[in-house]
């Protein structure tokens, strides 16, 4: 599954392709509301030591989540930070390979 996500003054955008079928995800965000999404991208980021690269999917699946969350209406970002964690825990219980 190949997957593009944007944050951007007008919303956050996600692309995902599956075979010959995409979808468009746009979730409008004003510019007051993205602030804490970049923040809690870039924490999440920090935190799983990922840099953003264009074309990578471990900061895209990052993005869809914190879109997701987004999308609830949650926008503090320790909040989506903690979340975002929660959901990446493997079956070690942390977010981090074994």
């Amino acid at each position: 599954m190949a997957s593009r996500a944007l944050v951007t003054e007008r919303g956050v955008h996600s692309r995902l392709q599956t075979g010959r079928v995409a979808c468009l995800f746009v979730i409008t965000l004003t510019p007051e509301q993205i602030e804490p999404v970049r923040q809690a991208f870039n924490k999440v980021c920090q935190a799983l030591d990922l840099n953003w690269l264009p074309d990578d999917p471990a900061t895209d699946l990052i993005a869809e989540k914190i879109m997701s969350i987004a999308a609830t209406g949650e926008l503090d970002p320790e909040i989506i930070y903690a979340q975002v964690l929660e959901q990446l825990k493997g079956p070690t219980g942390s977010p981090f390979p074994a």
